[in-house]
């Protein structure tokens, strides 16, 4: 299983369509999101099988921040901004792009230290249960260690949806589940049952999870919003109905068009982070010379124009800085 959609294996891969179809004539069509991170348009095959999805909720201190009134990819996503459209041309180098460049830029200035620069995944969930942040990106894996573990701090931490920006309220889902059988597997037919067997009973995976996972066909989980409504565990109860919203609002890598095996290289090579970061650790054109340097490893054309943009981007922000 992969936690990211994974086009580059495609033809290591059987076409997955089988599957599909009997779920869906089992249990109805799937969310959007499922297919646009499982199907290649182009060759017309399912490279993989995804049951479920992570919504990716914003979680801050409801105590800090009430008085006042992200992921990369959620903010580029909120300016209007895609590394490529429907069609799979390449548009990163864009006015909306330099826009959510300058806004990351003046939030780390302004609002960040630099140690965040080198966290891991969990980096920010031990931040926020410490009381050291006030705002992340995160999954419900936060407030979950935090009821889990009776931790102080975590009534105070509530869930939003995705910010919404000048272009549109949208976020990234968290964690994509994608399954692949590969084509050298001994029991072809058994995994494929397996999968099918799994969707059946995925109401019990959900509750299992704890409301992580999240479900790629919605009929497998009728009574969610009852269940999200409703959970003993947090505080106040009703604190993750949001996530119900935040199905609606998850896309995927890729967006607006399908995952395929280039947008694959640039989530699993950084290359979105890395423009981020390079932009608001140094300024114009000082910012382009050191981010092309990552170019010279990588082969892909693709990727290499993809670089060519966001340093192009990144030198955009060298006359701006934030009022």
């Amino acid at each position: 299983m992969f936690l990211s959609p994974p086009p580059v294996y495609e033809d290591q891969v059987i076409d997955h369509r089988e599957v599909y179809e009997e779920c869906e004539h089992k249990h109805g069509k799937p969310v959007e999101l499922a297919v646009k991170s499982s199907y290649n348009p182009k060759t017309k095959k399912y490279f993989a099988f995804s049951d479920s999805f992570v919504p990716d909720p914003m979680n801050c201190r409801k105590d800090l921040w009430d008085d006042v009134g992200m992921a990369m990819r959620t903010v580029l996503f909120a300016f209007g901004g895609s590394v490529q459209d429907e069609h799979s041309n390449v548009i990163l180098d864009s006015k909306q792009t330099l826009e959510a460049v300058k806004l990351v830029k003046a939030l780390y200035e302004n609002a960040m230290t630099a140690e965040v620069l080198a966290w891991d995944a969990s980096s920010n969930n031990r931040a926020m249960l410490a009381g050291k942040i006030s705002l992340c990106l995160n999954a419900i894996s936060v407030t979950r260690e935090g009821e889990n573990k009776h931790i102080p701090v975590t009534p105070s931490i509530q869930l939003t949806q995705a910010l919404a920006g000048p272009g549109r309220r949208m976020g990234m889902e968290h964690v994509m589940d994608c399954y692949v059988i590969w084509k050298f597997a001994k029991n072809i037919g058994g995994a494929k049952q397996f999968l099918v067997d799994y969707i059946d009973s995925f109401r019990e995976g959900f509750l299992a999870s704890q409301f992580y996972n999240f479900p790629s066909f919605p009929s497998t989980v009728p009574d969610l919003e009852k269940l999200i409504s409703n959970d003993p565990k947090a505080q106040p109860n009703d604190k993750y109905k949001i996530l119900g919203t935040l199905m609606n609002q998850a896309t995927n890598v890729g967006y607006p068009g399908y995952a395929n095996a280039a947008t694959d290289e640039i989530f699993n090579t950084w290359v979105l982070n890395t423009m981020f970061a390079k932009a608001a650790m140094m300024d114009g054109l000082s910012g382009f010379g050191a981010f092309w340097k990552v170019v010279v490893p990588l082969s892909s054309a693709w990727v290499c124009l993809l670089f060519w943009c966001a340093a192009t981007c990144i030198s955009g922000v060298r006359s701006w800085a934030p009022a």
